[in-house]
């Protein structure tokens, strides 16, 4: 695995955990918020493993996740979805805790 897509992961491990902590205490808005970072930063490490791109949009990394998974039947359909079904305006904050340093595609 490469340095950055573990990087990309533990960033979603710990966006997950937040998540999990904040809708414990009944804020479920911020929970759903931070849970869609962590799948963001999920996708984020996918894409880089298998094209070493960054993607800093919704729409790039949308995308280009929809690509890589669109014909793979390991990938349950409900999860190839996900992106697609969370509000774009999220995105700007998943660009803010994006760790790679690799060349930007949007």
């Amino acid at each position: 695995m490469k340095e950055q897509t573990a990087a990309y992961l533990e960033k979603a491990r710990e966006l997950l955990d937040q998540a999990e902590t904040i809708f414990g205490v009944r804020l479920y808005e911020p929970a759903g918020r931070t849970a869609y970072l962590a799948g963001f930063h999920a996708a984020q490490a996918l894409i880089f493993e298998t094209s070493g791109r960054v993607y800093k949009s919704h729409g790039g990394l949308q995308g280009e996740f929809s690509r890589l998974l669109r014909n793979d039947p390991r990938v349950d359909d409900h999860i190839r979805a996900f992106l697609g079904r969370v509000a774009a305006p999220v995105s700007s904050h998943a660009t803010q805790s994006t760790p790679a340093k690799a060349g930007a595609y949007g």
